[in-house]
């Protein structure tokens, strides 16, 4: 796994999808991206989407949580190039209605877990 910067964060989702899609050799096969306020992603989730893909070859593999879309998301190399011309505040569930998307159905409701304020972040560490 490689942790990558996006000095351009304010530009939007997009930007942040294109520096990490950069980082990565051309030779890639997929990649999955993950959102930096959902601490509670596990190896055992990110190894199924991988082994999802590896299964069906599917262009997008994604998790969900009695029917709700959730993330990391693996996108396969097929849709690099859609995901490099995205624009703005968009990320890849852009190209769900373009891409086949296989669901995985996942049921550990942590997964749903999303940090964005100081009081998810205290109810987080008083979880542990």
């Amino acid at each position: 796994m490689t942790l990558v910067q996006n000095p351009d964060w304010e530009s939007g989702q997009s930007s942040s999808v294109q520096v990490g899609l950069r980082a990565i050799p051309q030779e890639t096969g997929a990649a999955i991206f993950l959102l930096a306020d959902q601490p509670r992603v596990t190896v055992t989730l990110l190894r199924s989407l991988v082994e999802r893909h590896a299964e069906t070859l599917v262009p997008i593999v994604a998790p969900q949580m009695a029917g709700q879309r959730a993330n990391p998301v693996l996108f396969d190399r097929l849709t690099f190039r859609n995901l490099m011309s995205l624009q703005g505040d968009i990320g890849g569930r852009a190209l769900f209605s373009q891409y086949p998307v296989n669901w995985l159905e996942w049921q550990d409701a942590s997964l749903l877990l999303d940090v964005d304020t100081a009081d998810d972040y205290r109810r987080l560490v008083n979880e542990e």
